[in-house]
């Protein structure tokens, strides 16, 4: 429901800025690529209850950090990071996707 949310959230977001082609193919692509990284990242939330939001440059970051064989972490701020895993996990092919929000408290 969450990961429903965030998509909701995005495609707006995208959808009124500009009405033109190239937003349109903008979120197209968007929505392609938050699909085929969906359950291999999760985004984690400390002592906090803040919906987060993902950005396009977000998702970017996601697949451009992802490593072979380590699980990679990024701040996006200072109670907000990303967890990435590697493609040795995500390739498996008993790979079960992980959830999209995870909130946690110190």
């Amino acid at each position: 429901m969450k990961t429903l949310y965030i998509v909701a959230c995005i495609c707006f977001s995208l959808s009124s800025k500009s009405q033109s082609n190239s937003s349109s193919e903008t979120t197209k692509h968007m929505e392609n690529l938050l699909h085929k990284l969906e359950g291999t990242y999760q985004l984690q939330i400390i002592d906090s209850r803040e919906l987060p939001s993902i950005s396009f440059d977000m998702l970017k970051n996601i697949q451009d950090k992802r490593h072979q064989t380590d699980t990679t972490y990024f701040y996006v701020k200072q109670n907000f990071k990303v967890m990435i895993l590697p493609y040795s996990t995500i390739e498996k092919v008993d790979f079960i996707p992980i959830k999209s929000i995870s909130y946690f408290s110190n």
